[in-house]
């Protein structure tokens, strides 16, 4: 209750108040139970609070959307959503729908945002800041360099302080 979203301001892009989950399978456990962990949590988090919940990855297949057979991606809910568009607004509906709740166009979106609540193998998320200072061409270099196809992946975001943060 003490969060409100709608008067969020800050260098780091955002959906909502709790913008990512991640479920990760550790030692002997599967993905497909993750999943439906993760699917049973976002049941639990709409019903509680209202949020409207994106599933990613492998809890993507399971949940109240059933027409979806290949597993959503994190990074393109964020696209349809605006994230990477620090003055987008986004009033049209995005082809990818919450799985639990409605879209809301961006005026509509209470005080918490949403939620985007995935199931994936392990993964680790750095961020490395540029000043603004720094060579474009340097950072577009070191973007290059880590970025791995289907294995990892790298962006570069505008800060509104002028950085970029890789």
């Amino acid at each position: 209750k003490r969060i409100d979203f709608k008067n969020h301001c800050g260098t780091h892009p955002t959906l909502g108040s709790v913008d990512n989950i991640c479920f990760s399978p550790l030692g002997d456990e599967s993905l497909e139970n993750v999943s439906l962990q993760a699917v049973d949590f976002s049941a639990k988090l709409y019903e509680s609070v209202g949020v409207p919940v994106y599933l990613y990855g492998a809890a993507s297949t399971y949940g109240s959307r059933s027409d979806v057979t290949t597993p959503t991606q994190l990074k393109d809910i964020r696209r349809q959503l605006g994230y990477f568009e620090a003055t987008k607004s986004v009033d049209t509906a995005p082809t990818v729908q919450p799985s639990f709740g409605t879209f809301m166009r961006s005026a509509e979106r209470d005080s918490k945002g949403v939620s985007c609540i995935g199931a994936v193998p392990y993964i680790q998320n750095l961020n490395i800041c540029f000043g603004s200072d720094s060579p474009r061409s340097s950072v577009v270099k070191v973007t290059a360099a880590v970025r791995i196809p289907n294995v990892v992946e790298a962006l570069t975001l505008p800060r509104e302080d002028g950085c970029l943060e890789v």
